[in-house]
């Protein structure tokens, strides 16, 4: 049997960061010792939220980077308190003269898989001598646009037009891309100088879902002699699960409905809704007359139309009989893989994306930032989804409870959106399947680890 080796993996105060990577530590965890650290605010939140490590023999360890959660997060506090951190714990572990913290990691570590937000500090492990590995918590594309970022890629204001906004498409091959904010910039080029001085890539996307991309990172010249390894999307087992109380009544609420008839809404943790478009979405959810989950942080269902509002606290204890379910947190994985669910309104981060696929359940795409509008770009040209197109940064538009109302109708009524998600729901069983090319590349990186 291979020896057990000790992997320091460094993630990110962000669910969609720190989730695939915990996913991540959990497949590596069956053959190797695993560390995780992220910052020591977040891990309260990681509690709070229920989204431990499934595996229990990963370490869960706080960095002490001095970051405040509490407040408004911007990417000056990340980079005047996370990299530093990271910088620290790295020269702590490897016993650098230079370490101003005691280290918390106490046994020798043999590898470092480190998100690729945290490129700043990776400068510190290589002036190490340490190798590491890059984990993308996104697409391939995702990956293509920071590899295609040079020092001279031109910068454009908060005025940008849609042309102007990164992450809308993937850059043609040998093109550069378009203008970019200033903070955009700062956030990609790191990664881009720190490409060629890893060990790897990992990403978290399935190699078929987009084999053009994959090609095109695999021939790009800074990435020669570099691994990559796509080893996503994480599939959870759900079968004989033990569910936590308030997963259970959603369960049963689930039951309770018809195959196929239950429309999911929900915009991740970041994503913060204006009064009006809370009113147009409740307002499409009751014109359609369908059962639905809403999850809707609470500081944002005062903005519900009363009728909504009202029944929010007894919804879950009226035996199932409530129309509509509107919740502050959604066990989103269970719901997507529940025969009842017919539609998802997405923002389409990655993770969500994925777990689409993974649910085999389609999506009306409303993206809202970042890489979110090429994940949604992704999905229609596989044919899982429509879009809810609102302008570009100079041009933003309000969309109305019709045209919601519309989008939605238009998935759930049209078949072949339904069946293009359960077409890819299979694929992707195949792939993280015993033969399957995503295992396979898992494997490849757990043995050179």
């Amino acid at each position: 049997m291979p020896e057990r080796k000790h992997i320091l993996m460094v993630t990110v105060n962000a669910h969609g960061h720190y989730i695939p990577m915990s996913q991540l530590a959990d497949k590596i965890a069956k053959h190797h010792r695993v560390t995780l650290a992220v910052s020591q605010a977040f891990v309260p939140i990681i509690h709070a939220d229920k989204i431990e490590p499934a595996n229990g023999s990963v370490t869960l360890l706080g960095i002490h980077d001095g970051i405040d959660l509490s407040g408004p997060r911007s990417f000056a506090t990340f980079m005047a308190h996370v990299i530093p951190g990271v910088e620290n714990l790295f020269r702590s572990v490897f016993k650098s003269e230079n370490a101003s913290v005691q280290c918390d990691v106490k046994d020798p570590v043999d590898a470092v898989i480190v998100d690729d937000m945290l490129a700043p500090a990776l400068h510190a492990l290589h002036a190490l001598g340490v190798p590491f590995y890059v984990f993308n918590s996104g697409s391939s594309g995702r990956m293509l646009h920071y590899l295609s970022v040079n020092a001279d890629t031109p910068v454009c204001g908060e005025d940008a037009t849609h042309a102007s906004e990164p992450f809308i498409a993937v850059p043609p091959d040998g093109s550069h891309p378009p203008p970019m904010l200033q903070i955009v910039k700062e956030i990609l080029l790191p990664i881009h100088e720190v490409a060629h001085l890893a060990t790897g890539f990992i990403s978290a996307t399935m190699g078929s879902l987009e084999s053009d991309l994959v090609e095109r990172i695999r021939k790009h010249p800074d990435m020669k002699g570099v691994a990559l390894y796509n080893v996503g999307p994480h599939v959870a087992n759900l079968t004989g699960l033990v569910l936590k109380p308030e997963e259970l009544k959603v369960e049963a609420w689930l039951d309770a409905r018809e195959n196929s008839s239950v429309v999911y809404v929900a915009f991740g943790t970041m994503s913060e809704h204006s009064p009006e478009r809370v009113r147009a979405i409740a307002e499409a959810l009751l014109a359609i007359g369908r059962p639905f989950i809403w999850s809707l942080p609470t500081d944002q269902q005062v903005y519900l139309p009363e009728e909504l509002r009202n029944g929010i606290e007894r919804q879950l204890d009226a035996e199932g009989n409530c129309k509509g379910l509107i919740l502050a947190w959604a066990p989103q994985r269970m719901i997507l893989n529940h025969q009842a669910t017919a539609v998802f309104v997405s923002h389409c981060g990655w993770n969500s994306t994925m777990d689409s696929l993974i649910g085999g359940v389609p999506v009306v795409a409303w993206p809202q930032g970042v890489d979110q509008m090429m994940n949604a770009l992704m999905l229609m040209r596989n044919g899982t989804a429509v879009l809810v197109d609102e302008g570009d940064r100079a041009n933003r538009r309000t969309v109305s409870a019709e045209e919601i109302e519309r989008m939605i109708r238009s998935v759930l009524e049209d078949e072949s959106y339904k069946k293009a998600a359960k077409s890819w729901k299979n694929a992707i069983a195949t792939s993280v399947g015993p033969d399957g090319d995503s295992q396979k590349e898992l494997l490849s990186l757990i043995a050179a680890l």
